[in-house]
């Protein structure tokens, strides 16, 4: 487990089995875990926690949910399609704070990656975001859709974090300005005329 910030941490991701991010924040009530992954190892340490967990799902792609399975979390927050997958918890389909310190805020995340992704912010300085910024696939090709993009970059300018956390990204955390200077340079590359944005890999 590797220390990010006060209170943070990030258990690293794995190629096998294929396990994303998980991202731990050790609050005074309880703690508040983005992503469970799937690799066993992953869920044997967040079952050794001594406090009750909520875990918040960025989307439902089961590098990140899978391990569910194997936890019984106090609550779960995920998107409405998330959900759908796991049957276990509660829909966010708006911003909402869990009052604990630090403060934690959970918000919905226009992704082209997947639909319903969330994102988690930490005392207003970390913002933890899955693979809500990457690309889908779309007729063999990475693309993003051109106005879910448009909402990606406006929901990153809104939140005050500095910092964003990427799973499978290397580093882990980068500043949001960089960030934002790389999906405003794609989101440039639009055709008014195409819903959708080719990048290349």
């Amino acid at each position: 487990m590797e220390q990010l910030a006060d209170n943070i941490f990030r258990i690293p991701p794995s190629e096998e089995p294929l396990s994303a991010d998980v991202v731990i924040v050790n609050a005074e009530k309880r703690y508040y875990v983005f992503d469970v992954g799937a690799a066993p190892s992953v869920a044997a340490a967040l079952n050794a926690l001594d406090k009750p967990l909520c875990v918040i799902l960025s989307h439902f792609h089961p590098d990140h949910t899978a391990n569910l399975r194997h936890m019984s979390p106090q609550s779960v927050h995920q998107g409405e399609f998330t959900l759908q997958k796991t049957g276990i918890g509660t829909a966010v389909t708006e911003s909402m704070v869990l009052l604990d310190r630090p403060l934690i805020r959970v918000l919905p995340f226009p992704s082209s990656h997947a639909k319903d992704s969330l994102a988690m912010e930490v005392d207003g300085t970390y913002l933890f975001v899955g693979d809500g910024i990457y690309s889908m696939m779309k007729q063999g090709r990475p693309a993003y859709n051109a106005g879910t993009l448009q909402q990606t970059i406006r929901t990153l300018r809104s939140s005050p974090a500095r910092f964003v956390g990427v799973s499978h990204a290397d580093p882990f955390l980068v500043p949001k300005e960089a960030v934002l200077k790389e999906l405003e340079a794609i989101y440039a590359l639009r055709d008014p005329q195409a819903p959708y944005i080719f990048v290349s890999e």
